[in-house]
């Protein structure tokens, strides 16, 4: 079989130190995986690649050059000297002390700014001064941090002369539609994170390094993650078809994630020898079936279809989006005007909260005090906020107005209000108000 006739897959490492991924050290620990005298991340992973002659994709977060000076500068020159693949990442959040000196009115939450041309032009501009310094190379794709991005954005991109885009998920922030890769109205290249979505009987899946159906913990459970693979691929081009990009997501930590150091502490800093056995193996098992390649090559290449042409409107105007953004914002005033001055108290943290702030980052407009969630003995804080048990909270109707996010399958948490002496729209309101309208998209 020829290197045409297999099927195209880019392999992608987000590469991110974020604070609360690691207690100390996060781009050692996060991003080189040096943890106990030895390193687990990036260089780990271009080993095994290298091994296989197989090049990489790495999405560098730039905009943690505020956070960490050159110490990601010289992150992006090890990339690119190990000669993978280097391109453009941005987690819009931790620009915000440079985007609010420039521009003072920006909006309270950074999930506007994308949606704002002058500010994503000058989000744009600081990503490619950071570039410049790591390689002469031009970079040709970006991803946006969290996969968010919008019309202006992308008319950024291409006014900068970013060729492409890899920031589209089908769920994020909202349901889009189903594409493989496609070229927008304005001619930037979209190249989307791998997901079959839910069709039939199948259920959704992602092509994430990292999901746990494709992790292993133990020797045993490698094989069964390759016969994984063996089944996601399969599924993969069985739905887009054989000219379709396999997007496969990692991360430079890849290798160090424990599933219960994770879910108690946040933290990312266990090494998994399984894992790399895994990506070793993989390698060594799908190259002859597949075709990797990097993003750079799949935009340059002339092999690769983006015949597809697609209207934004298509993507970022569907009706029941906007909906949802209307019933939020209604939220939002309805909340502020019933709280008279009351702190505002969330009650309940987990996939509908999510979910909305995927659309409105209510905890940050609503200057939410704290959480309210029965594990605050395992999350002391929460976005940024404390997190206590309703015992602990102590919360009374005339001090604090609830917004209540958590899922109506925790009756008792209603019940606890009513016997505080809280009333219904009042004293809190509960998001069922809103997801029993909404439920298909939220």
């Amino acid at each position: 079989m020829s290197m045409t006739d297999k099927p195209a897959c880019i392999l992608t490492v987000d590469v991110e130190a974020l604070s609360m991924r690691a207690s100390d050290s996060h781009v050692d620990k996060l991003i080189y995986g040096r943890i106990g005298g030895e390193e687990w991340g990036i260089g780990k992973m271009m080993d095994v690649a290298d091994r296989h002659n197989i090049k990489m994709t790495f999405f560098l977060d730039f905009a943690e050059v505020e956070t960490y000076g050159d110490e990601i500068i010289k992150v992006g020159k090890y990339i690119a000297q190990r000669g993978h693949d280097l391109q453009i990442h941005c987690h819009y959040k931790l620009l915000e002390k440079k985007v609010r000196e420039r521009f003072p009115n920006a909006g309270i939450s950074y999930y506007t700014w994308y949606e704002d041309e002058e500010i994503s032009g000058y989000m744009v501009d600081y990503c490619l001064k950071q570039y410049e310094k790591c390689t002469k190379n031009t970079p040709v794709i970006f991803r946006g941090g969290e996969y968010r991005f919008d019309k202006a954005l992308l008319k950024q991109l291409k006014k900068k002369g970013i060729a492409a885009d890899s920031s589209y998920s089908y769920l994020r922030p909202l349901k889009k539609p189903v594409k493989k890769q496609f070229t927008f109205e304005n001619g930037i290249i979209e190249i989307p994170v791998g997901i079959i979505p839910e069709h039939g009987d199948s259920p959704l899946k992602v092509l994430n390094f990292n999901e746990a159906y494709l992790y292993p913990e133990n020797e045993q459970s490698v094989d069964i993650c390759l016969e994984e693979y063996e089944r996601l691929f399969k599924s993969f081009y069985d739905y887009y078809g054989n000219d379709a990009i396999a997007t496969l997501l990692m991360h430079g930590w890849s290798f160090c994630y424990e599933k219960e150091r994770f879910k108690n502490t946040g933290w990312i800093d266990v090494p998994n020898p399984y894992a790399v056995e895994l990506f070793d193996r993989f390698l060594t098992y799908f190259k002859d079936k597949i075709n990797f390649i990097t993003a750079a090559s799949a935009i340059s290449t002339n092999t690769i279809s983006f015949s597809d042409t697609v209207n934004f409107d298509t993507v970022f105007s569907l009706p029941e989006q906007c909906e949802l953004k209307k019933r939020l914002e209604q939220t939002e005033d309805f909340i502020k005007q019933k709280a008279k001055g009351r702190k505002v108290v969330i009650w309940g943290k987990g996939w509908i909260e999510a979910r909305i702030i995927r659309v409105r980052e209510l905890h940050m407009l609503l200057d939410v005090e704290f959480y309210i969630s029965r594990d605050a003995h395992k999350h002391a804080l929460w976005r940024g906020k404390p997190v206590k048990t309703f015992e602990e909270a102590g919360i009374s109707p005339d001090k604090y107005y609830v917004f209540v996010l958590a899922n109506t399958c925790f009756p008792e948490i209603r019940e606890s209000l009513h016997n505080a002496g809280f009333h219904e729209y009042e004293d809190y309101y509960d998001i069922k108000t809103i997801h029993s309208d909404c439920s298909s998209f939220l």
